[in-house]
């Protein structure tokens, strides 16, 4: 069998054995990995507590993720909410969320700090992380059905007016009528956003 072929065959119990013979001076580093059957850069990353996926002796494999899972949830949180409110964020929007949240916060991470982002990798890896959340189309929605025409909401509507008007004495010289022809009160495209996962109707306005 390759080496490649030998990856991840270590248990959980290897691993808690192994950090627990070399302390005690039993066993140097490299005959704890062969004893063991863990690899000597694992064992290693554990042992010097730089595995920051690594709680312990669980085995968790691959890179280490740059927040752990109760800021992760904070964040796709935050990314349904502007979705509900009617900001859904594109995917270059999650990834430069990431980098300042990371940048502010002084984690370590690999993100590029030329574009000021999060890479594909770590964005896919987050998407694989929160099944809650698609990438979907939205539809074009204008302000007024945004934020829900209704009757109760023309009548407060004149009545602000009306307060207005008279605090400030407005005369009917001073009022225009101005024809939206032409004004366009949704926008022409809509980029693909963050929403969550099997919602039948996806807004989004500027």
């Amino acid at each position: 069998m390759s080496s490649r072929g030998k990856y991840g065959k270590w248990s959980t119990e290897d691993l808690s054995s192994a950090i627990s013979a070399f302390p005690n001076g039993s066993y140097g580093l490299n005959e704890c990995a062969r004893l063991f059957k863990v690899p000597k850069t694992t064992l290693k990353r554990h042992l010097e507590e730089k595995n920051k996926r690594a709680n312990n002796a669980i085995k968790k494999m691959g890179r280490f993720s740059v927040f752990n899972e109760e800021v992760e949830a904070e964040l796709a949180k935050h990314i349904l909410i502007f979705e509900e409110r009617m900001f859904g964020m594109g995917i270059r929007d999650v990834r430069k969320l990431a980098f300042e949240l990371a940048t502010r916060n002084n984690l370590k991470h690999n993100f590029n700090t030329d574009k000021r982002m999060a890479g594909k990798k770590w964005y896919y890896g987050f998407m694989s992380r929160h099944k809650e959340i698609s990438v979907r189309q939205p539809e074009k929605t204008s302000m007024a059905r945004a934020a829900g025409f209704s009757k109760a909401r023309v009548d407060k509507f004149y009545e602000l007016l009306k307060t207005i008007c008279e605090e400030d004495k407005f005369t009917a010289t001073r009022i225009f009528n101005v024809d939206e022809t032409g004004c366009s009160t949704v926008q022409r495209q809509c980029q693909k956003i963050l929403a969550k996962k099997g919602k039948h109707q996806i807004g989004k306005h500027f």
